[in-house]
């Protein structure tokens, strides 16, 4: 078996991901949506297909996050996957606000959820691929401090703003 090449999507909103359940032998695990990159096809279309397939949604890539390599076991079989990774923000802002979206998948019933980042960091839920966890630490750290730095913004324009009136 060769590596496959896969594309995911991060999607993070106030501290929580988007990301797909799945059950094997036992174990309930998560994974953040995308899939695998077709032919011709640039990984980043690859992220952009796969919401508009899954969850019949517009998205836009807001950043490239890095590359993971994944080699891993399921089921008695050795797995190996090189993924790209984005950023990304939901289009229609209505699905930040749903605890469960569902999938179009033609394989089965499959949906999507909103898990808070902590409870994979405290180990409460279990997320692959391994490695993962550090590009999202890495997005939502930039997420804070670029928040922070736009509300100093904000109060600096209030306190000037009041000083003039």
């Amino acid at each position: 078996m060769y590596p496959r090449a896969k594309a995911f999507g991060l999607a993070v909103h106030q501290d929580y991901l988007l990301v797909q359940e799945y059950h094997t032998e036992g174990e309930t695990y998560y994974r953040p949506l995308g899939g695998s990159i077709e032919l011709g096809e640039k990984s980043a279309d690859t992220v952009i297909r796969e919401f508009k397939e899954e969850l019949h949604t517009e998205i836009e890539i807001t950043n490239y996050l890095g590359c993971l390599e994944n080699v891993f076991h399921l089921d008695g079989d050795v797995g190996h996957e090189i993924i790209q990774l984005y950023s990304l923000r939901l289009l229609d802002t209505s699905l930040y606000e749903m605890e469960i979206l569902n999938i179009q998948d033609e394989q089965a019933v499959a949906y999507a959820k909103w898990i808070p980042i902590t409870a994979f960091i405290q180990k409460e839920k279990v997320l692959y691929p391994n490695g993962i966890l550090k590009y999202i630490k890495r997005k939502t750290k930039s997420y804070r401090i670029s928040s922070f730095f736009l509300y100093i913004n904000q109060y600096l324009q209030d306190v000037v703003r009041h000083e003039r009136s």
